[in-house]
């Protein structure tokens, strides 16, 4: 599997600033019509991403052409309404006592994105910290919600994506040499 980073900037690195920035829109407000247009128009294929995320990035855009920006923005409204959300998205019902608690995972996809131009080690901090312990559980419920239709593709690619950064995030381990 490819990793979605790479030190040097490289197709890696901007299909991880693509993916960061569609899914912050996506999850954080009601989708505009440029941009379910721009999905509609989208590559079908991500340059050098593991065959997971392609295939969650294809359903994604095909939905978003087969559903259309009206019914998409009724599932919006009727998933995340502000008042009584279906599947909440703050990291309060999931992570309670941390110090994070207030955060919407959109955001932080958006802080993600933001992170891009900074070194591996700041984004493996940030994302560690603030979205690995808990962004599972609501993409899970997201994706097992039967009114969800096009939100289920975009939690079916938050979670591949997601679970590939976190692999991709992981410390790697200090060898010490021998002697």
């Amino acid at each position: 599997m490819a990793a979605l980073h790479q030190v040097s900037a490289g197709v890696e690195d901007d299909a991880c600033i693509t993916l960061y920035s569609i899914l912050a829109r996506l999850l954080t407000l009601r989708p505009e019509p440029a941009l379910l247009s721009h999905l509609a128009d989208a590559e079908r294929a991500l340059p050098v991403a593991p065959r997971d995320v392609t295939r969650a990035w294809q359903r994604v855009v095909f939905a978003a052409v087969l559903l259309g920006t009206d019914a998409i923005a009724r599932e919006f409204d009727r998933l995340f309404s502000p008042d009584e959300p279906v599947v909440d998205l703050n990291a309060s019902s999931y992570a309670a006592g941390q110090d994070f608690a207030d955060e919407h995972l959109g955001v932080l996809c958006g802080s993600m994105h933001s992170l891009a131009c900074f070194a591996i080690p700041r984004q493996r901090e940030f994302f560690r910290a603030r979205i690995a312990p808990w962004y599972r559980a609501p993409l899970l419920g997201l994706k097992a919600e039967p009114r969800a239709n096009f939100y289920r593709h975009v939690a079916t690619l938050a979670l591949a994506f997601l679970d590939a950064e976190e692999r991709t995030l992981r410390p790697v381990p200090h060898r010490h040499p021998p002697g």
